[in-house]
């Protein structure tokens, strides 16, 4: 694994998600071509495993690393479909929508597929040029809203509810798809996606809050969240840790 000063030292083109691209791939490729995994989520960013849960800390970047997992198998196998899932109307326009934006390259895009900053995508569906989809959707949303055609993957940011997420893997079983799940676990029902994790199939993956897991931040500013987290000790465990519990 790189330590954080290797990480910001190697440029993307050694350790981005398409290292060795060629000049030309990469102006076709920008901004994504530019996304650096950290070194603690790399290993399984781009797992073939089926269904994942990422538990981990506040700001260790899970749902940038979840919105490029999809955009890069959106980008990498024409024709697929996906769907991207957040706690509500607005997180799928402030946070995922956003993150999505920031990282799709422009020259990917079918050009009816807009976004708007108090909209987000425009008939809450992404198109690219190569044919791949990916539909927005939300918690607040009745489960039939997340009804319809069949997926290749999904990715949930945040813990999805029982009834929300039984209808999401229903979307999976035609072509064998995948299920990402991002969450820190505060201020959600827990429950059912803790034991999920213990069930067969699922991979869980947990990762703290440190330099090591968040190199875009100094040491300085990682020991200054700690100090300020250890001042609510009933969610620090969560936010530093990403622990079920307090």
């Amino acid at each position: 694994m790189l330590t954080p000063e290797q990480w910001r030292r190697s440029p993307p083109s050694q350790i981005g998600l398409f290292r060795g691209a060629t000049a030309t791939e990469a102006r076709h490729l920008w901004p994504f071509c530019l996304f650096k995994p950290s070194p603690a989520f790399a290993p399984f960013l781009l797992s073939s495993h089926k269904r994942m849960i990422w538990r981990a800390g506040n700001r260790i970047g899970k749902t940038e690393h979840g919105a490029a997992r999809l955009i890069f198998f959106a980008l990498t196998r024409p024709g697929t479909r996906y769907r991207a899932l957040g706690p509500t109307f607005q997180h799928t326009v402030d946070v995922i929508g956003a993150k999505l934006k920031k990282l799709i390259p422009p020259e990917a895009l079918a050009p009816e597929s807009t976004y708007d900053s108090a909209r987000g995508w425009k008939d809450k569906l992404i198109r690219f040029r190569n044919g791949s989809t990916i539909q927005i959707r939300s918690y607040d949303q009745d489960a039939i809203a997340h009804s319809g055609e069949a997926l290749h993957g999904i990715w949930c940011d945040e813990p999805p509810p029982p009834a929300i997420l039984d209808e999401n893997l229903g979307r999976l079983m035609d072509f064998g798809g995948w299920m990402l799940i991002t969450c820190t676990p505060i201020n959600a029902p827990c429950a059912h996606l803790r034991e999920l994790a213990t069930k067969p199939g699922w991979r869980e993956h947990v990762i703290t809050f440190s330099e090591e897991s968040a190199p875009h931040y100094s040491a300085e500013q990682i020991a200054a969240r700690i100090a300020e987290c250890m001042a609510t000790p009933s969610t620090y465990g969560q936010r530093i840790h990403g622990d079920w519990e307090g």
